[in-house]
């Protein structure tokens, strides 16, 4: 039997973390002492650490929430498989918009740094893509 501060301490978390799980329904409400100290048994320590297990892989309350109170079939592992294989094409699908970002902004760094030095230098055309007029709009001011 621990408690609460020993529990969370164990679980690398706070006090508060554990009384909002129990508030939410994530974890059970414990027993406790005369004093009305919090007690966890081995049960509630096992269901903790799955809690905090599945928090790590990146799931969201919710989602662990629905994993672990729908208990009809399919098992555990296979609702647990299909969450994270969504996880992983959502993930697949922001990488590649990602590096598409990512592949564009070096791309408009290339052309700025490929500018010559004639250029002003507050001409920005290259990284916008748009036709020049700077050279020629600094050479007719002069």
């Amino acid at each position: 039997m621990l408690r609460i501060g020993k529990f969370a301490a164990n679980l690398g978390t706070t006090p508060k973390t554990i009384r909002y799980y129990e508030k939410i329904g994530l974890l059970k409400t414990p027993d406790r002492t005369d004093q009305g100290y919090r007690m966890y048994d081995a049960d509630t320590v096992n269901r903790a650490k799955l809690v905090f297990g599945l928090r790590r892989l990146g799931l969201s309350i919710d989602e662990v929430l629905d994993l672990l109170t729908d208990e009809e079939e399919p098992s555990l592992r296979k609702r647990t498989m299909a969450l994270l294989d969504s996880h992983i094409r959502e993930l697949g699908v922001t990488i590649s918009v990602l590096q598409g970002r990512f592949d564009d902004l070096s791309s408009r760094h290339s052309a700025l740094l490929a500018l010559p030095r004639n250029h002003p230098p507050d001409c920005i055309c290259g990284a916008l893509y748009v036709p020049c007029t700077c050279v020629r709009d600094a050479n007719s001011t002069s």
